[in-house]
């Protein structure tokens, strides 16, 4: 049976010393889980779903593909340009029916991202809170899409939105009222990436 470890591994931004660390195994053997040559017992199936925050039951389950749409493209300063037409296969451990996507549209955001990486993300308008640790797609109430990180502003419900380029020469934008901020759920590297034209 094929274990799914090196999606949810690469979903997660995992390399396989830090999955392998976090479950208590070599590297090596992470290594010959991922491509099938070796077997896993329950224990070790355990602890790699407990590092890949997913249910043993994730691991084993079979691949199912449903489409997500991809809403656009991030740029420079973590501007998202809008495009209506085209859609991606949804990792299996996301709720497809509430996802949808944006690509990374430069090479300024490596190393952190790569240009041609699908951020996955859950569509709604929860309540706006900030959190340093993860990216987010946000819009804000003038109605731009941003791809950024949240730091509360200097005023109730406002933010300061830093971009997610690392060497980026933008300034953030402070104290910016959103309408709404969803944080990224899943990664999907270009290379196993299918976009599918959906006109």
């Amino acid at each position: 049976m094929e274990l799914r470890i090196r999606e949810f591994r690469k979903a997660r931004g995992l390399t396989l010393t830090a999955l392998a660390t976090k479950a208590g195994i070599s590297q090596s053997y992470l290594s010959q889980l991922e491509r099938n040559d070796r077997r896993a017992n329950a224990d070790v199936l355990e602890r790699l779903a407990a590092g890949l925050e997913v249910e043993v039951a994730d691991l084993l389950a079979p691949r199912i593909s449903r489409n997500i749409p991809v809403l656009g493209v991030a740029g420079t300063g973590g501007l998202i340009t809008l495009q209506s037409s085209c859609s991606m296969t949804c990792p299996t451990f996301v709720d497809h029916d509430n996802s949808a996507a944006i690509l990374i549209g430069n090479q300024g955001y490596e190393p952190v991202f790569v240009k041609g990486e699908a951020v996955v993300f859950r569509q709604g308008r929860d309540e706006v809170t900030a959190d340093r640790s993860r990216p987010v797609i946000c819009e804000t109430v003038d109605g731009d899409l941003r791809f950024a990180q949240l730091v509360d502003g200097s005023r109730k419900a406002r933010f300061t939105l830093i971009s997610m380029e690392p060497r980026s020469l933008e300034r953030p934008l402070y104290d910016v009222k959103l309408a709404w901020a969803q944080p990224a759920r899943a990664y999907v590297m270009p290379e196993d990436l299918t976009l599918r034209d959906t006109n």
